[in-house]
C-alpha cells in the first residue's frame, strides 16, 4: 500500500511518539511528587524537576507535530503575561541525535517560544511521567508536587476552569480542584445541564413512600442515576455510600439515588439490591424513564451536584478515579458552592 507524504508524516510522528513516550509502572497523579530528576538545559545549566524552585509548566512535544506547535505557542502567549512572569516553562523532547536537536531548537525559535529546552533521548523524564501522547502538559509546584495530571491541551476548557485559571491558581500557591482536570467520561449531554435549574422529580422510594428533589431546596444535593445491572454502578455505589456516611453531617449534604427501573422485574431487582447493600440514602425508582430523559442520561452512573438554589453545578459520568478527592474538590469549591472554603 502506498502512502502520501501527509500519511507518512503522521506515521513517522506516531512511531517517534511510541518510542519516546515509554510508559512507566504508574502515571503520576495530582499530589504526587516528581522526586529528584536532574536534567540538562540546552545551552548550558541544569535543573532538578523535583525541586525547580518555582511553579512551572512542563511540556512534552515533537518538533514535526502540528498540534505541538499550536499548543506550545498558545502556552507561550499565556506565560508572557505579567501575572505569570513568576512561572517557569520547560519543554522536553527526545533529541536522540544532532538532527533532532537542531529541529527542536528551530521549532522553539520559529514559534517565539521562550522555554527551557531539555533533551530526553533515553526517555528518562518521559517514563517518570508515563506519557503516551503529545503534546502533553503538567503544572508542577516549585517543590516538585504535581498540581495536574497530564493535560493534552492548553486551549480547551475541560470543565469550569481554563488553563489560564490553572496558571493563576499555581501562581497564587493554591491547589487546582481535581474535578477541573477530570475528563467527562462520555457525558457531554449531561454537561448541558450545568448552570441550569435541575429538573424536578417526585418518585417512589424502593423502601416505601415517595421523595421529590424540590423538597431538598436549600440543601447541597447529589443526585446519582444508576442501574442495578450495571457493573460500574456496582463498584461506584458502595464508594458513594461510604463517602456519604463520612460526610453527610460535616458537609450538610443529601444524596438521592435514582435507579433505572423500566421493564418487568426491574423495580424488584432494584429493591433486592438496595436491601442487600443497605445504602444510607434513599433509592428512588425511575419507572417511566422521565428522569433519565430530562437529565439527558446516556450512560450510567451519572452524578449531578446541585447547589442550594437548585442549580446543577457539576456532573460526573462513569467510573470516578479518586472519588473521595473529586467529590471534595467539588464541594469545597466556592466557584461551585457558596460558602465553600
Amino acid at each position: 500500500m502506498k502512502m502520501n507524504g501527509a500519511k507518512k508524516a503522521v506515521l513517522s510522528a506516531a512511531i517517534a511518539a511510541s518510542l519516546y513516550f515509554a510508559p512507566a509502572a504508574r502515571a503520576l497523579s495530582p499530589g504526587d511528587s516528581v522526586g529528584a530528576l536532574s536534567v540538562a538545559i540546552d545551552g548550558g545549566g541544569s535543573a532538578d524537576l523535583g525541586a525547580y524552585g518555582k511553579p512551572y509548566v512542563l511540556s512534552f512535544f515533537l518538533p514535526d507535530h502540528a498540534d505541538s506547535g499550536a499548543q506550545l505557542r498558545a502556552l507561550n502567549v499565556l506565560l508572557l503575561r505579567n501575572e505569570f512572569r513568576g512561572l517557569g516553562f520547560v519543554a522536553a523532547t527526545r533529541g536522540k541525535d544532532d538532527a533532532e536537536k537542531a529541529a527542536a531548537r528551530e521549532f522553539l525559535r520559529a514559534g517565539g517560544i521562550r522555554a527551557a529546552l531539555i533533551f530526553d533521548p533515553t526517555a528518562n523524564v518521559a517514563r517518570r511521567f508515563m506519557n503516551d501522547r503529545f503534546p502533553a502538559f503538567y503544572i508542577i509546584r516549585g517543590d516538585g508536587v504535581l498540581l495536574t495530571s497530564l493535560l493534552p491541551t492548553v486551549t480547551e476548557t475541560i470543565r469550569a476552569r481554563s488553563f489560564r485559571d490553572f496558571l493563576s491558581l499555581a501562581a497564587a500557591g493554591a491547589d487546582i480542584p481535581l474535578v477541573d482536570i477530570t475528563l467527562h467520561g462520555g457525558g457531554q449531554d449531561v454537561r448541558e445541564l450545568v448552570g441550569a435549574r435541575a429538573p424536578d422529580f417526585s418518585l417512589s422510594v424502593a423502601s416505601g413512600g415517595s421523595r421529590s428533589l424540590s423538597s431538598l431546596k436549600g440543601t447541597k444535593t447529589i443526585v446519582v442515576y444508576w442501574s442495578s445491572t450495571c457493573p460500574v454502578c456496582g463498584r461506584e455505589m458502595p464508594k458513594i455510600n461510604k463517602y456519604y456516611v463520612a460526610n453527610r453531617n460535616r458537609r450538610d449534604i443529601k444524596i438521592l439515588a435514582v435507579a433505572r427501573a423500566q421493564g418487568a422485574g426491574a423495580a424488584k431487582h432494584v429493591r433486592e439490591n438496595a436491601d442487600r447493600e443497605k445504602y444510607a440514602f434513599p433509592i428512588l425508582l425511575d419507572s417511566d424513564g422521565k428522569v433519565s430523559e430530562n437529565y439527558k442520561i446516556k450512560s450510567v452512573p451519572a452524578v449531578f451536584f446541585i447547589d442550594e438554589n437548585g442549580t446543577v453545578v457539576e456532573t460526573l459520568v462513569g467510573e470516578i478515579p479518586d472519588l473521595e478527592k473529586v467529590f471534595d474538590s467539588i464541594l469545597d469549591d466556592p466557584k461551585r458552592f457558596r460558602g465553600a472554603r
